[in-house]
């Protein structure tokens, strides 16, 4: 064979090896035609051994947090691609290189030798530039930032890319959640339930950070589930297939797979506001982009089959609600491929160290994007500055994605469901459905919660953190409390000694049994409250409840409203009691879901009056021989309906929560039925009551919280029983309150109020530069009341008036409405916040406050 035929077989990039081969045998004159066969057939072996494969991942050294995203290439070539969203990736080539580079934003680029021809494993760990990279800003011909051009093309698509205008989709989604501490310092290490848990894996291997720092497992979940998503009517329903949670001293794992499902992580960056950690977040790619971004266009690579331009955006501000980070969109759609961006501490949020947000898209066959796979993870930091970080981590991806496949309206009807059997699973089922495997890390922190759960004074030391947090202690079947209301004093009961007990879900699913007691040494008065609750069924929430008790309250207190806030209740009870009374109440409570945001309520109830404090009505004010009473009893037959759209709940076995995530305001009708001569009953009447209360989300100007009541009493009846608004004559701010209007000030029989709350949410003390690395915010209030007296019941309070028995002050409302306006700061020291109000109308009032404020406390991000 002459040169030209030797030649024609050794082609650059054979593997020298091979070509080693081949020349040998064309030395040897071996027959050519066998030679073309032999080498035909070894062909597939011969290309897989001239590939070069390089695989591994890429960390940050500083966090151990995987880099997505990080640009990879063979070095001085631009043939590369990029780390998937677990810093991932994979390159191969024929060519011959000798070495890979990775650069990211932020980071300095490191280098590492690669040898050719085989499959081979590289890591990184990159390091944080020191200093801050100079930016190279390519102008357009026009002078424009190029960025702004594709930025224009990304709204102008928004409608074809945004998932929510897909007629309908569903999909499998895998969640998982692990919640750890790192940099303890010493005064976090000296708590007691601390110093229990690292004793209790001090015979384990140690769990550390990149930075060798000692890692504290808390928590870990998974979920599987099933998403459904329809539009027109809008619908969302997710079904919560398999849910493992393993977490120090949670022992229910059912309201914590409500809370872990993909409902609660959905983050969809084609809105204009993403609502996290109950504040408002504006997007890169808002409507509103150019007021709150600065963007570069940095470059553009293949991301999978997907051409992209890579944009790098950061707040004009840095105290707004805004992400740093870059965004990859697509060339041919101007649809967001990928994003990774993170909000820092100089933003207005409390306890946050960052939150960085990685999400990568995948197309549908309706041209819309889902979010494939989504990484949120939160450090923060809620106690001193050197105590501990705690680190959350989300992770949620999606498999086999439906579109434009509506189900009928009544399969969401339900729009969260937990299988009974979701917490029941061999070990076997999460190896085999699980999406990404878990890492060796995750494993050994399930073994360590484990083990953390099975030591002894652990347990009690989690026990006693759950009461402080519940009001009651768990005793196994039954819990003993609520411990605020053990001891109590006032001017009628002197020293009041309480206790109560309840059963649990170990006790029955379904029936809670509750029993309360006590005793006053100054009254020498039995106090007492049993009450049964059973739930009919956890699918539509039908909850039948019975009550029997005896009580002394004071007049404008709802018990029944109140007593769900143990401390608020056991502080109404304490020190000098206003206009306080006995009361004897049998109640009978039923409610049930008709449909998804409509829930009806029935009750009768049966109630005596019997005051402590000098108090009396006359039945016949016209008649001079009318006797005068100092006590009734009433008897009330009420219907209640709630309506809210697109409500959602988290459920325990004897509760469900709102989540408050309406757009729509939630609707709470009422009526009552005062029935004569039931069970001794004094009094017949009709009593309507509507109430609205709505969340606005108002983007760049914060919230507005609204509530919105009114009502009328048809019949003329004791002042007790008609509407005593509410006053607050403490220091401490109310919600439910006028917090400039006294005690029994005003009594009406027809009334509507209003109370606005506006929170700027930071929006305008941020741009004060004097006061903005505070993080104050300011907030808005009004309190407006409007209310009237019939001539029946004003004749009545008259003449209850004419022994000076009523309490100083009482009176009705003209024409003219009660006014007060109020402004504020809270997250004063993150905690704090005061009120400040002016009372605009009745200033002739005797001893009036024209002017007031009022303390509270609040824990919110």
């Amino acid at each position: 064979m002459n040169e030209i035929d030797k030649m024609a077989f050794v082609k650059e990039g054979i593997q020298p090896s091979i070509q080693a081969i081949i020349s040998c045998l064309l030395e040897k004159n071996f027959h050519k035609p066998f030679l073309i066969i032999l080498l035909f057939c070894a062909f597939p072996f011969i290309v897989a051994a001239q590939q070069t494969t390089v695989s591994g991942r890429v960390i940050a050294i500083s966090t151990g947090e995987p880099i997505p995203f990080a640009n990879i290439v063979f070095t001085g070539t631009d043939k590369g691609t990029s780390t998937d969203f677990e810093g991932y990736y994979t390159l191969s080539t024929a060519q011959n290189y000798d070495s890979i580079t990775v650069s990211y934003i932020g980071y300095i680029f490191s280098t590492k030798y690669v040898k050719p021809y085989i499959s081979q494993t590289i890591n990184f760990e990159l390091e944080e530039a020191s200093t801050t990279l100079k930016e190279v800003v390519v102008q357009s011909e026009r002078g424009e930032n190029p960025a702004f051009a594709i930025l224009r093309k990304v709204i102008e698509n928004k409608a074809n890319n945004d998932k929510r205008n897909l007629r309908a989709y569903e999909h499998e989604n895998y969640s998982k959640v692990e919640l750890d501490v790192s940099e303890m310092g010493k005064a976090f290490k000296m708590q007691p339930i601390v110093r229990k848990i690292e004793a209790a894996l001090d015979s384990m291997p140690a769990l550390t950070n990149e930075k060798g720092q000692p890692l504290l497992p808390i928590f870990l979940s998974e979920t599987l589930s099933e998403v459904y998503f329809r539009t027109s009517p809008e619908y969302k329903k997710e079904k919560i297939l398999k849910s493992r949670v393993k977490g120090v001293g949670i022992n229910d794992g059912g309201l914590m797979s409500q809370l872990l499902g993909t409902s609660l992580q959905d983050y969809n960056f084609y809105q204009d506001w993403i609502r996290f950690l109950d504040k408002d977040l504006i997007s890169p790619i808002s409507d509103s982009w150019k007021f709150y971004y600065d963007y570069e266009l940095v470059d553009s690579l293949y991301i999978e089959d997907e051409y992209c331009y890579r944009i790098k955006a950061s707040p004009k501000r840095e105290q707004d609600l805004a992400f740093y980070g870059t965004l990859w969109i697509t060339k041919n759609d101007y649809a967001l491929k990928q994003i990774d961006v993170r909000i820092d501490k100089s933003a207005n949020l409390n306890f946050i160290d960052e939150i960085r947000v990685h999400q990568q898209l995948i197309n549908t066959t309706a041209g819309k994007w889902l979010p494939e796979k989504t990484r949120v993870m939160i450090t923060l930091r809620p106690f001193r500055l050197t105590d501990a970080t705690f680190l959350v981590k989300f992770y949620s991806s999606i498999k086999d994605p439906v579109v434009n496949q509506p189900h009928d309206p009544h399969f969401y009807r339900h729009s969260l469901e937990v299988a009974n059997d979701a917490q029941v699973y061999p070990e076997e089922f999460w190896q085999q459905h699980r999406h990404d495997s878990l890492e060796s890390g995750e494993l050994q922190v399930l073994r360590m919660i484990d083990t953390v759960n099975a030591n002894r004074a652990v347990r009690r030391n989690v026990g006693i953190i759950k009461a402080l947090a519940s009001g009651y202690i768990d005793l196994g079947k039954m819990d003993i409390g609520p411990y605020p209301l053990f001891y109590l004093y006032n001017q009628i009961e002197k020293s009041r000694i309480g206790m109560g007990l309840r059963t649990n879900k170990d006790f029955s699913q379904k029936l809670r049994l509750t029993g309360f007691g006590a005793y006053g040494t100054g009254d020498r008065e039995f106090k007492y409250n049993l009450t049964a609750n059973y739930i009919l069924s956890h699918r539509k929430w039908t909850v039948l409840k019975f009550t029997v008790e005896k009580e002394i309250e004071q007049v404008g207190i709802d018990p029944e409203t109140m007593r769900n806030n143990y401390f608020f209740y056991a502080s109404s009870k304490w020190g000098n009691m206003e206009s306080p009374y006995f009361y004897r109440n049998r109640n009978l409570n039923f409610q049930t879901d008709l449909w998804k945001g409509i829930t009806p309520r029935f009750f009768f109830r049966h109630t005596s009056f019997d005051p402590l404090y000098p108090f009396e009505y006359v039945a016949q004010p016209d008649s001079p021989s009318s006797p005068v009473l100092h006590s009734f009893i009433t008897s009330e037959l009420g219907a209640e309906l709630r309506l809210s759209y697109h409500e959602n709940f988290v459920f325990t076995y004897f509760d469900r929560v709102s989540l408050n995530n309406s757009k729509w305001p939630v609707l709470t009708f009422r009526y009552i039925y005062g029935m004569p001569n039931v069970l001794n009953s004094d009094f017949e009447y009709h009593k309507f009551s509507l109430k609205a209360f709505q969340r606005i989300n108002l983007g760049s100007l914060g919230n507005t919280n609204y509530t919105l009541e009114g009502g009328q009493i048809l019949n003329p009846l004791p002042y007790p029983l008609l509407q005593v608004h509410t006053g607050n004559e403490s220091v401490f701010y109310t919600s439910a309150a006028f917090n400039l209007m006294d005690y029994m000030e005003f009594v009406s029989d027809t009334y509507a109020s209003l109370r606005v709350l506006h929170n700027f949410d930071g929006h305008v003390m941020n741009k004060i530069p004097a006061i903005r690395k505070l993080n104050l915010r300011l907030l808005l209030e009004a309190n407006i009341l409007y209310g009237s007296l019939s001539d029946e019941n004003q004749t009545l309070l008259n003449h209850s008036d004419r022994e000076n028995t009523l309490a100083s002050g009482l009176g009705t409302l003209s024409d003219t409405p009660y006014v007060e306006l109020g402004y504020g700061i809270e997250n004063i020291l993150r905690f704090i916040r005061i009120d400040f109000f002016h009372r605009l109308t009745y200033l002739d009032r005797p001893d009036v406050r024209k002017f007031g404020f009022k303390v509270s406390g609040q824990f919110a991000f």
